[in-house]
């Protein structure tokens, strides 16, 4: 008799071993839906940037090509440079500067021009009158304006009318060789 025990036993155990079998097998499941499912949709997202991020990289380096060839046609090393709008004449850029500061201009002469390796300089001698905030500003527009440019030399006088100031100046743009 002791045989049917050990049957019930063992059919027990049996059984007790495909309940956890199939509870693990439904964990896993679970666990493989809540992480990897996720983690595949990121896979997705990332492929698809991906692709968008080649066909960009296509477009500009075909663009950069086109450059370097257009370059290359007229003869220069860098064609944003070549198709950059020339600034306005120095004149031209000297008497915006001081009509924009208030001044008035009295005079305004080129001296000289010289030519170096890279950079081409225009010396010119300017007499205006104004107030000494228009002076200022005058300066300062020079000083951060889009051009190079230097004060060699300068001189005010307060001999004009009322609280006006003469300024004399000598300054030099410079700007680079072909412009």
């Amino acid at each position: 008799m002791k045989m049917p025990a050990f049957k019930i036993r063992l059919r027990f155990d049996l059984n007790s071993a495909i309940g956890v079998v199939f509870a693990l097998l439904v964990a896993g499941v679970i666990v493989d839906m809540s992480v990897t499912s996720p983690r595949v949709a990121d896979l997705r997202e990332l492929m698809e940037t991906r692709h968008a991020l080649r066909s960009q990289l296509g477009e500009a380096m075909g663009s950069k090509f086109r450059e370097n060839d257009a370059a290359r046609a007229l003869g220069v090393d860098n064609i944003q440079i070549a198709i950059t709008p020339s600034p306005e004449d120095p004149v031209s850029y000297l008497g915006h500067v001081i009509e924009q500061s208030g001044l008035t201009r009295l005079n305004l002469v080129s001296v000289e021009q010289d030519e170096g390796e890279r950079l081409k300089r225009s010396e010119f001698s300017v007499r205006t009158a104004g107030s000494y905030d228009e002076i200022i500003d005058f300066v300062q527009r020079l000083e951060t304006g889009q051009r190079l440019v230097t004060i060699d030399r300068f001189n005010f006088a307060s001999h004009l009318v009322g609280d006006e100031i003469e300024g004399k100046f000598t300054l030099s743009i410079y700007d680079p060789k072909g412009r």
